[in-house]
């Protein structure tokens, strides 16, 4: 009944199995997804990006572009706004570190800090990882 009130929300097309109308959310591909079925997937995807996976961000925002381009179902445009954000984020911090350890190296940072900040040299024996 919820998803019937919505309608000026989400695009409403008919099924042809049933007689009453469900709401659907359009992806960028123009494949609808049924309104519940998009809202679990692009809260899943966002809170995915959490676990340090900021390319779940960039493919709810992807997937979901046109809700940040226009007005569409609220649940899923605000998760949609919250993966953007958070992929420009984790972006800005990433793409920095990792160009000045790829391209530069010690020769930007300094020898010192190179070591300090290298991934490449931990050592996940003492962890209990290691290979």
């Amino acid at each position: 009944m919820d998803e019937e009130r919505q309608g000026s929300q989400g695009a409403s097309r008919m099924d042809p199995s049933s007689s009453t109308s469900s709401q659907y959310v359009e992806t960028v591909d123009g494949d609808p997804l049924e309104s519940p079925a998009a809202r679990s997937l692009c809260r899943r995807l966002f809170l995915g990006g959490f676990a340090l996976l900021p390319w779940l961000w960039f493919a709810n925002a992807w997937l979901f572009w046109p809700h940040l381009q226009r007005q569409g179902d609220p649940v899923v445009r605000k998760y949609t706004q919250g993966s953007a954000v958070g992929f420009l984020i984790a972006s800005a911090i990433l793409l920095p570190w990792t160009l000045t350890f790829s391209i530069g190296g010690p020769s930007v940072v300094g020898q010192d800090v190179f070591q300090r900040w290298n991934v490449a040299g931990l050592d996940l024996q003492s962890w209990g990882i290691g290979f």
